[in-house]
């Protein structure tokens, strides 16, 4: 079965090192901290040859850019909208795509969706059945993503150590609920190491 390793919306600006919301807590430390495993995973996914590598970014999120949907549920709540305040950040973190990998740009929380059907119809057309789940952030966009792809009818493998979210506690607490309810519901959760030795 060919599979392929995606990696979601690990980029610049929603790892930025002077994001804080000291009410909340909402620090984004743990989301930097993956960096070194998902290079581990990416170096090792080339070198062996196990499949493409896919990288997944988002559109600015600024009005305007965002999809209807979006716009439309954060006119219609205001105490939950969030626009970034530019158009920059949108590149890797720490990351590189090489020249001949896919990049495939969203602009809703699903990387199904948020594409139009392109990932998907890209997916179908190589014939990739299988994906490897990696990424930011997993209670929100991977989490999206996770779901979309279940649906679609892929087979699902999630590394635990290469999905991350928000530093504060309660995003935390619902990642873990997260990692647990996906191996019940949509595909294996497992750790890099445990990974890279293989079946």
């Amino acid at each position: 079965m060919k599979q392929a390793l995606l990696v979601i919306d690990y980029i610049e600006c929603c790892c930025i090192e002077t994001y804080r919301d000291p009410q909340l807590n909402l620090g984004l430390s743990k989301v930097r901290e993956i960096a070194p495993s998902l290079e581990k995973l990416v170096t090792f996914y080339r070198t062996k040859h196990l499949g493409e590598v896919i990288w997944v970014t988002c559109c600015p999120w600024v009005k305007g850019y965002v999809h209807p949907t979006i716009e439309l549920f954060y006119e219609e709540n205001p105490e939950a909208r969030f626009y970034s305040n530019t158009l920059e950040g949108n590149g890797f973190y720490m990351l590189t795509p090489e020249n001949d990998e896919q990049v495939f740009k969203k602009n809703l929380y699903s990387a199904f969706s948020g594409t139009g059907g392109l990932l998907h119809k890209y997916l179908q057309e190589k014939q990739i059945k299988h994906l490897i789940m990696t990424g930011i952030y997993s209670t929100g966009c991977v989490n999206a993503t996770v779901c979309e792809a279940f649906h679609h009818g892929y087979k699902l493998t999630i590394i635990r150590d290469c999905v991350e979210t928000f530093d504060y506690p309660g995003k935390q607490e619902y990642q873990e609920y997260l990692l647990v309810d996906w191996s019940y519901m949509y595909g294996k959760v497992v750790k890099l190491d445990t990974f890279m030795k293989g079946p």
